[in-house]
């Protein structure tokens, strides 16, 4: 290199995080990209959310609602205190107008979502600056 010379240089930046959540095991490991994660920090940043939103066993399971009484939703039926069990499930999806109703629940929404929706904050910080 001298001076005055003009040089065209590429380069690639890919910030990463990591985290564990006891003793590492590789074959668990999961990588993701998110759009928009802009350094290292806000990496391990997301890495520390997934951990404590995903860090449990998901539950997920399959109502099927037969009668609706007059006057109620079927989402007036599935109220939280009406399932048999102390987790606390969300609507997944629900199916057919009319009894029966399928509606699949879990523990906790998927993987996509949140991250689809961190994308999405990350956008929105993004286009304001």
């Amino acid at each position: 290199m001298s001076d005055g010379t003009t040089y065209e240089i590429d380069y690639e930046f890919k910030p990463k995080g990591k985290i564990a959540q006891g003793a590492p095991d590789p074959a668990k490991a999961v990588e993701r990209t998110v759009t928009g994660a802009s350094s290292d920090a806000i990496c391990e940043s997301i890495a520390y959310y997934l951990i404590q939103s995903f860090g449990n066993p998901v539950r997920e399971g399959r109502a099927v609602i037969r009668e609706v009484p007059p006057g109620w939703s079927a989402l007036d039926v599935l109220r939280a205190d009406a399932l048999p069990t102390d987790a606390k499930y969300e609507i997944r999806d629900l199916r057919g107008g009319t009894p029966p109703i399928e509606v699949d629940l879990a523990t906790r929404r998927p993987v996509g979502d949140v991250l689809g929706d961190i994308e999405q904050r990350l956008g929105d910080v993004s286009d304001r600056v």
